[in-house]
Order: C-alpha cells, then sequence, then structure tokens
C-alpha cells in the first residue's frame, strides 16, 4: 500500500498581513478519493503545493511510500505525483494533442520519440476525459472548460502514483463537473492517491470517499463525509445553513442561507 503524509509540516502563505501558516498532519492512502475542503483563503491550496513537492513546508515533511519527499529527484517527484494547478493560462499556441503529450516527458522523452507505454497512457487519459474530439485544436479556441479537461487530460498521461487537483470543476457545467469526479473516482479505483480541492459540498459529499475541512490554516475535521460535513462545521467554516438529505444512498449538501453569528 502506498502512502503519502504530511507529517506535522507548517509553511506560511505568504509575507503579506492576510498571510497565515498552513499546518497539517495527516495521511492520504491510495485507492481513496479525498477531497480537501474549506471556505477561500483557509488554505487548501498550499497545502497541496506542498504535497506536490512545490513548496517545501517550513517545519515537518512530506513522506511518499517510505521517503522524504525532499529526497526525490526532480524528475523522480514529477514521475511520482501529477499536480493539475489552479492557473490555466497556456503561455504558447500549442494543439490539444501535443499539450496532452507532455505529460509524458517527465519520462526524459521528447515527443517526437513517444514509445508503446506512453501511447497506452495518452490513450487512457484522452478517453477517460472525453477529450478526441478536441485533440487538433488550439488550446487558445478552447473555453475554460475545454482548457479544464485537456489539463486533467495530461495530468492523467503522467501516469503517475498520486494525483493532485486544485479545483478542476472551476468553470465546468453540472454535466462536466460531474464526468470529472467520476474520472478522479475510477482514478482512485485504479489504486491511485487522488486528492482534489473543491468548493461544490454537494459533489465533495457525492464522490469523495473521505474529506478534509480546512478553516484558517488548520485542519479542523476530517473523516467520512457524513461525519466532516456536520452543522457546526458549515456554520463555523463556511458561515452558512445547508439542508442535509439522502438520496439513493448518496448524501446530498444543499446550502440555502448564511449562518448568523
Amino acid at each position: 500500500m502506498t502512502r503519502l503524509v504530511a507529517e506535522n509540516i507548517e509553511l506560511k502563505t505568504g509575507s503579506h498581513p492576510a498571510a497565515i501558516t498552513v499546518c497539517g498532519d495527516c495521511s492520504f492512502k491510495n485507492g481513496f478519493l479525498t477531497g480537501l475542503i474549506g471556505a477561500n483563503g483557509a488554505g487548501k491550496t498550499t497545502f497541496l503545493k506542498a504535497l506536490a513537492g512545490l513548496k517545501a513546508p517550513d517545519r515537518g515533511q512530506i513522506i511518499l511510500g517510505d521517503r522524504s519527499l525532499s529526497d526525490f529527484s526532480p524528475q523522480q517527484k514529477a514521475a511520482s505525483i501529477a499536480y493539475l494547478p489552479q492557473n490555466r493560462r497556456i503561455q504558447w499556441p500549442v494543439k490539444a494533442r501535443d499539450l496532452i503529450s507532455l505529460g509524458r516527458l517527465t519520462y526524459g522523452r521528447s515527443l517526437s520519440r513517444l514509445d508503446q507505454q506512453d501511447r497506452i497512457a495518452i490513450n487512457h487519459a484522452i478517453e477517460v476525459t472525453e477529450v478526441s474530439d478536441l485533440l487538433d485544436r488550439s488550446m487558445a479556441s478552447l473555453s475554460g472548460g475545454e482548457r479544464a479537461r485537456i489539463l486533467l487530460a495530461r495530468a492523467l498521461a503522467v501516469d503517475a502514483s498520486v494525483l493532485l487537483a486544485d479545483e478542476p470543476l472551476a468553470a465546468l457545467d453540472p454535466g462536466y463537473a460531474m464526468q470529472i469526479m467520476d474520472v478522479l473516482l475510477q482514478e482512485a479505483g485504479r489504486g491511485r492517491i487522488v486528492i482534489v480541492a473543491l468548493h461544490d459540498l454537494t459533489l465533495a459529499a457525492r464522490y469523495c470517499d473521505q474529506l478534509v475541512l480546512w478553516n484558517q490554516g488548520r485542519i479542523v475535521a476530517e473523516g467520512t463525509p457524513e461525519d466532516v460535513l456536520t452543522e457546526e462545521a458549515l456554520a463555523g467554516c463556511y458561515r452558512i445553513k445547508a439542508i442535509k438529505q439522502n438520496y439513493e444512498g448518496h448524501l446530498l449538501i444543499t446550502p440555502y442561507a448564511r449562518a448568523d453569528f
């Protein structure tokens, strides 16, 4: 069993007056889809960057398997952890097909020298994200939602044991948002560690095996959606009141009012 562990980490989000210190101590197992939830500025993105090895903790360490992430070479990190950031800007003109294929460059090959294993990984990514009709289009011509699906396909093409996705549902309509969550759940089912930062509480409750709730840089609850999405947690972290109901075995969360304090 592969594990990704944040062992008593602490890191600052910046030097500005509103900066917070993000502190975390938790572990993630392969085969599970974990959702990071919490209000804007709660520390989710900073924590994901630490898990990806993009931000070194000021204290503590990230452990993947039985090794500290600080002992991984850049290439080893890139092959072990696929990271999908919030930022979806593409800085150069490129076709969607080529952008997806870039996920394989971490293995030291060029686009003109992809082998069979590369093509299997790329084709799997294209198939599960259902983007075959977009492959010959320029990334500049795609909508925000289409771009999000291509970028997810690139992350999947890495075929890493860990997949981290930071708000991958932004700009997606409900149908495509559910499709992306289906893909993430399937990838967890294939034995990956999959961690996704989300704002949609209904989809978090519907798809995630476990949730980690953040508030002001701290983990305030973790466990199943039923255990984490309590009335007290929703009011305290999101300042909302919500209807909780079960439909066909799935927990549904519907915010309906601000909580007054």
